[in-house]
């Protein structure tokens, strides 16, 4: 399942009739649901070790450092909880204070809104966070500070921090952890898709060299 919403169904080793008419089935089940499906059969499947695509990134290490208006705003969400949260209250600020508890898209989106609020310059980002063996999609908060726009997010250093990922010293909750990220575009959306359904992709990650 690729999302609450959306599925694709394959199935490979031949264009056999018993496996299309269960995928079939299974795709009837989940639009009786409300959901879409898409069925894959024979070389539509992709190999399990299939590389769709490949780039690469190279972490910018030179931020400015974060004005005391910016620091005092990341301060705010300290008593913030990062959690993976389902998509009906990812996007809720009332559950967020009410709980306690976000993901990186509701506290970005938050830190968006308020920074705007208070006049300070202010982007969405989503992209990758950048780390091995696996990158992920992520959403994050970006700030204008002397004409750069300098990543932050929180919530992720601050777990890290307590997972014992990254030392506190060295990144504490409301410094710059840009070399983590890799932007993409200004809004929440998906990385990859087939025929509108969002794709479950994996995104295996080596140094470069």
């Amino acid at each position: 399942m690729t999302s609450p919403e959306s599925v694709l169904i394959g199935f490979s080793g031949g264009d056999d009739g018993a496996g299309r008419t269960l995928a079939r089935r299974l795709a009837d089940a989940v639009i009786e649901r409300g959901g879409r499906a898409a069925v894959l059969s024979g070389d539509a499947v992709p190999a399990a070790d299939a590389r769709l695509a490949a780039f690469e990134v190279s972490p910018f290490s030179g931020w400015p450092a974060l004005p005391g208006a910016v620091r005092e705003l990341l301060r705010e969400v300290d008593g913030i909880g990062f959690f993976l949260l389902p998509e009906a209250v990812r996007w809720d600020p009332e559950f967020m204070w009410r709980t306690r508890m976000a993901d990186c898209g509701g506290a970005a989106a938050w830190l968006v809104a308020e920074g705007a609020r208070r006049g300070l310059a202010v982007r969405f980002s989503f992209g990758l966070l950048v780390a091995r063996p696996y990158s992920t999609p992520h959403c994050w908060a970006e700030f204008l500070v002397d004409g750069v726009w300098v990543p932050v997010d929180p919530l992720l250093v601050r777990a890290l921090n307590q997972w014992g990922g990254l030392d506190a010293g060295a990144f504490p909750p409301d410094g710059r952890p840009g070399a983590l990220f890799h932007r993409l575009t200004d809004r929440f959306t998906k990385v990859v898709s087939h025929g509108g359904i969002w794709a479950h992709t994996s995104l295996p990650t080596e140094p470069a060299g």
